[in-house]
């Protein structure tokens, strides 16, 4: 098959020859950025070129965005308040917003007729050491949050020390440290679930 080169990749003909959306780039630190004109022919690059588009240099990602429906944002506030260690930056009827520096996370709060957790699983932030999970762990205590350990656990196919907590939702967060990867298959872990006897442990 006959390929269309360009000194950065090699784009094959047939393939170039049913994207009728011509594509418009330039050459920056001597890789090709395209210049998208629409959805598809920014799919059709970045499947040519196998490059990830957030690796590269026209986008700048700033932080992830979490955003979760509620049935109370002024109970939810007062919890994230206790979790987070910082003020929202943004209260409105129905609504929150935590604006996070450490991790880096922009976290919303919807009020919601919310009857279950839905599709989530847990949420969880990873520390480089067990003091920081202890550490981190104290402070929630301290705010008056319910914790639980986790130590040397295999979870998510990994030995792991962790902590958990719980959001008036039902939603719950983890602060782990990952002290072994890539464990061989075994059962799978309860994450989601280490809550519902908190009250037996405490």
């Amino acid at each position: 098959m006959k390929q269309a080169k360009n000194k950065n990749f090699n784009l094959p003909t047939s393939a170039a020859s049913q994207h009728t959306t011509p594509l418009r780039g330039y050459f920056l630190s001597s890789r090709f950025i395209c210049e998208a004109t629409n959805q598809r022919s920014s799919r059709f690059y970045y499947e040519a070129t196998g490059l990830n588009p957030m690796e590269v240099g026209a986008v700048k990602a700033l932080k992830p965005h979490l955003s979760l429906n509620v049935r109370s944002v002024e109970q939810s506030i007062e919890f994230y308040r206790q979790l987070l260690g910082i003020e929202p930056s943004k209260v409105r009827t129905g609504y929150a917003k935590f604006d996070v520096q450490n991790p880096p996370l922009n976290l919303a709060l919807n009020e919601a007729p919310v009857t279950s957790r839905g599709a989530l699983s847990h949420l969880g932030i990873q520390v480089a050491s067990t003091d920081d999970v202890l550490g981190m762990k104290q402070k929630w205590s301290d705010a008056g949050l319910l914790t639980r350990d986790e130590m040397q656990t295999n979870c998510c196919f990994a030995i792991q020390d962790k902590a958990w907590v719980r959001d008036p939702d039902g939603n719950e967060w983890e602060v782990f440290v990952v002290l072994k990867d890539n464990l061989p298959e075994a059962d799978a872990c309860a994450c989601g679930d280490k809550l519902t006897t908190i009250s037996s442990t405490i």
